[in-house]
């Protein structure tokens, strides 16, 4: 009975995850969206990558074209901005015709804070855009 009981607990916590690593629920927070887009839904997964780095991968769904969010805005920008230090442009989150888009990139950041704007090009170096999602990041290892 007791080897029962004990096979029933340990069943219970692997399917709960407390003896399996899942990568969705370890790994990967919800992006939280602003009112600009109500539809909107994001992730930001944040992994260990070569050389200590971060490797982050960020994906939104329901995520309305720059320019109707900014009139002049021509793509969106994700931003990295480590704890006491400016935000970092780590790239152009590109945004299919089905409204949804991944960015994929490298910081050296463990800890961070993730947002994304709508800008005029994606070569800004500071943000102009409101944000349109946020997430307060840190990588556990």
């Amino acid at each position: 009975m007791k080897t029962f009981q004990g096979l029933v607990v340990i069943g219970a916590l692997a399917m709960s995850g407390c003896f399996m690593k899942s990568s969705n629920s370890r790994d990967s927070q919800a992006l939280t969206a602003s009112g600009d887009v109500p539809a909107g839904e994001g992730t930001v997964m944040a992994r260990e990558g070569g050389n200590g780095n971060t490797a982050l991968t960020v994906r939104v769904k329901h995520l309305a074209p720059a320019s109707r969010i900014e009139q002049d805005a021509q793509v969106y920008v994700v931003w990295v901005e480590p704890p006491n230090s400016p935000p970092q442009n780590v790239g152009v989150l590109s945004v299919s015709k089905n409204l949804d888009g991944t960015l994929s990139t490298i910081t050296p950041h463990k800890k961070f804070r993730v947002s994304i704007t709508p800008e005029q090009n994606g070569q800004v170096d500071r943000p102009q855009g409101t944000e349109v999602f946020t997430s307060e990041v840190e990588r556990m290892d």
